[in-house]
C-alpha cells in the first residue's frame, strides 16, 4: 500500500534519473514490491526502463545497475524465463568479481544465496543479499 501511495511522487519527480543510491535503493524496492505482489509484468518493465536510465547515466558496471539487473532476473526466473534469467545472473557475477577488491567478503560470490537445483537452474547463481545490505 504505501509503494502505490508514494509512487507517483517518485514519478512526478523524475526519481528514475536520480544518481543517489537512495533514491535508486526506493525504486529496486518497488521493483521488487511488485514483484513480490505478483505484478511480474509491471515490474519487469519498470525495471528495464529504470536499467536503461542507469546503465546510460553509472554504466553497466555500477553496483546498484547490477543489483537492478539481479532483481530483474528473478522477475524473468518467476514468470519462466529461466534461461535469460540465468544469463542475466551470470552475467552480473561476472561484472560483480572485476569490481570488488580481492579481500572483500563477497568476492567470490557477490550475492549469496542459494538457487533450487533444478535444470535450468541448477548450474545458476549464488547471488544477492549481502550487498544490498551493505549499502543501506
Amino acid at each position: 500500500m504505501a509503494f502505490a501511495r508514494i509512487w507517483p511522487h517518485l514519478s512526478a519527480c523524475e526519481a528514475e534519473k536520480s544518481t543517489d543510491p537512495q533514491v535508486r535503493q526506493v525504486l529496486m524496492d518497488q521493483v521488487r514490491h511488485l514483484s513480490l505482489s505478483g505484478q511480474l509484468a509491471e515490474a519487469e518493465l519498470i525495471a528495464r526502463n529504470l536499467l536503461d536510465i542507469w546503465s546510460e547515466q553509472s554504466g553497466d558496471g555500477d553496483r546498484t545497475v547490477l543489483r537492478l539487473r539481479f532483481l530483474l532476473a528473478n522477475v524473468l526466473r518467476n514468470v519462466g524465463r529461466a534461461q535469460e534469467a540465468y544469463e542475466i545472473d551470470t552475467d552480473v557475477a561476472e561484472k560483480q568479481r572485476t569490481i570488488l577488491p580481492t579481500n572483500h567478503p563477497n568476492g567470490s560470490t557477490p550475492w549469496p544465496v542459494s538457487v533450487p537445483t533444478c535444470e535450468p537452474w541448477a548450474a545458476s547463481v549464488t547471488l544477492w543479499r549481502s550487498t544490498s545490505n551493505a549499502t543501506r
